[in-house]
């Protein structure tokens, strides 16, 4: 027994019950929904709080390996876990540059910016080493929050001809 509607309403209740019972059919019967929605890729959204990939040539990962590197060189015997083999003294003859071959970014009270970066010679651009560590970026404030695993040059390479040939594709 239908519930007395007034007839202005009447019409919408008719709609909303028929859009119900598609929206259940399409759930109990799903070869029956939409083609169009079959087709729909499904997008992966990053899960809140976790890290996101970031271009390597982004201001604020280029910022955050010089920051690293910098404190890596100046303040080798302050950092804890960097025994880096590439901080030999017969490598520190020349000023090193960095060069990020992987970043990714996590949104807390500011920015952790996971790095991965290669050490180059200053004098000739030839790898001396690469290492991961994380950046905490307080709003313009930095500080290295974890030293990674030392990443041989070989490794670090076959990353960076890696994503040159996914960029190519592209």
């Amino acid at each position: 027994m239908m519930q007395s509607f007034p007839s202005s309403l009447r019409s919408h209740v008719i709609v909303a019950t028929m859009m119900m019972m598609m929206m259940t059919l399409c759930v109990v019967f799903p070869q029956y929904a939409s083609a169009a929605e079959a087709e729909q890729p499904q997008r992966k959204l990053p899960l809140v709080g976790s890290y996101s990939p970031m271009p390597v040539t982004d201001p604020m990962a280029t910022e955050a390996a010089d920051y690293a590197l910098t404190t890596l060189w100046t303040e080798p015997a302050s950092n804890t876990n960097t025994n880096y083999s590439f901080l030999s003294s017969s490598t520190k003859t020349s000023t090193p540059s960095p060069q990020v071959i992987e970043a990714a970014k996590q949104v807390v009270a500011g920015l952790n910016i996971q790095l991965t970066i290669m050490v180059k010679d200053g004098n000739d651009d030839s790898c001396l080493g690469a290492f991961g560590v994380v950046v905490y970026n307080q709003f313009g404030d930095l500080s290295v929050t974890r030293w990674g695993d030392e990443v041989t040059c070989q490794a670090a390479y076959e990353k960076l001809s890696k994503d040159g040939e996914d960029a190519a594709r592209k």
